[in-house]
This record gives structure tokens, sequence and C-alpha cells, in this order.
């Protein structure tokens, strides 16, 4: 393969410098006062970014020089007695985030023949980005029985919900229930947590809710 950057090439410096994972190449052009600088992140070098120095680059070296995280570059210039220095200001993209927010809510079912208290967990999508997938966890006191609804499941003692995929501002409802009987008094308190989402959540002060019902009797719950 043969890549033309201009007369008198001389140095060469191999870095990625787009930051594109990929590396890429800086060429001293000694007949036109310049760095050539080429990668596609595809294994292509063409066209070539021209950057301008003293006269006569010759040597090449790329390091961080300014400790910002960032390849830069110095060349020496034999005809100008001294160096160029180039500082990379490549513009680093900022990684997606998606705050999730997680309320549990209860309400006493009271009847004759069957009570039960129904919960409802609301998981909602804050952003700035899209939701990819989440999942909230719900860890079941021994003894407590817990009916999962769609989206939900029971499994050593933890109710796991998923969310899917959510726009902004989007949310989705799971439901869950604990039949009453004679052995449910006293209080029962539950709390669901995210424990998992893409991408990743920036405030973790909403990952978690906790609602907290108590059993006089099959006939009297209380939930807040």
């Amino acid at each position: 393969m043969t890549i033309t950057v201009g007369p008198n090439p001389y140095g060469v410096a191999v870095a990625d410098l787009d930051e594109d994972g990929d590396a890429d190449l800086a060429v001293t052009v000694a007949g036109q006062d310049s760095v050539a600088v080429l990668g596609n992140g595809d294994g292509t070098f063409t066209p070539a970014t021209t950057l301008g120095v003293n006269t006569w680059p010759t040597e090449i070296h790329a390091a961080d020089l300014d400790v910002d995280g960032r390849v830069d570059l110095v060349t020496t210039n034999r005809h100008a007695d001294g160096i160029s220095v180039l500082l990379n200001r490549t513009e680093r993209p900022v990684p997606p985030t998606a705050d999730v927010s997680v309320k549990l809510t209860a309400n006493p079912n009271i009847g004759l023949l069957i009570s039960e208290i129904r919960y409802t967990l609301t998981i909602r999508n804050l952003g700035p980005d899209a939701l990819q997938s989440g999942t909230v966890s719900t860890p079941i006191p021994a003894g407590v029985k817990i009916v999962p609804g769609s989206g939900c499941s029971v499994a050593a003692g933890v109710l796991t919900c998923s969310t899917g995929a959510l726009a902004v501002n989007g949310s989705v409802v799971r439901k869950f229930t604990h039949p009453l009987s004679a052995l449910s008094i006293g209080t029962l308190r539950l709390t669901a947590t995210r424990t998992a989402s893409t991408p990743a959540d920036p405030n973790a002060a909403n990952d978690k809710s906790t609602s907290t019902c108590s059993v006089v009797s099959i006939l009297l719950v209380t939930c807040r």
C-alpha cells in the first residue's frame, strides 16, 4: 500500500490520535512544513488531515504532553531551529446514561373469600438517554409468599422484575401480590431496588422504594 502525503515525508508517529480505539499515523511532510494525520478507524488512511508546523519538520513524537489523557504531537523543525507542539483537542464522546427511578406501592384487597396485598412497582426512565434494559429486585422475607405478575419471577427468595427498553420519560408497571392468611399477622416491609440497568444509572438516590404494611388480621390491613 502506498499513501501519498506530500513532498519530502520524513518521520512517522503511530498513536490513537482521535480516540476511536484504532491506531492513526502522523507523518512530517518537510516539503510542506506540515504534519499529515491519517486514520479512518477502518484500516484506511486517506484522505489526510494537514496540520501546519514550522520550517522543514523532520522527527515527530507522540505523547500526552499536557497530561489530559489525549495523545499530542511534537516535531523538530530543522530550518527553524526549534520544535512545534500540536496539542490534541479531540472532543471525547459523552457516554449515555439513563436515570431509573423505582416506586413501590401497596394496597390491601380485603374480601370474604380472598384477602391479599396488591403491590404496584413503577419503573421510570428519567433520561437523559433511552434505557436498553433494567432489573429491579425485591428480597422476600422468610415465610412470605409472593405471587409474581407479568415481567416478574421469584427465585431463591428474591422477586426479580425486568423493564425491557424504555424511551426517555417512559415507564413500565409490574404487579405482584401477597396472599393473606391467619399467619400473616405482623408487619411486612418490602424494598424494591434497581440492581442492574443499561446504560449506566447516574443517580442512585431514586434507585429504591419501600412499602410497609401492618396486618392486624386478614380483614384489617394498612399500608404505606
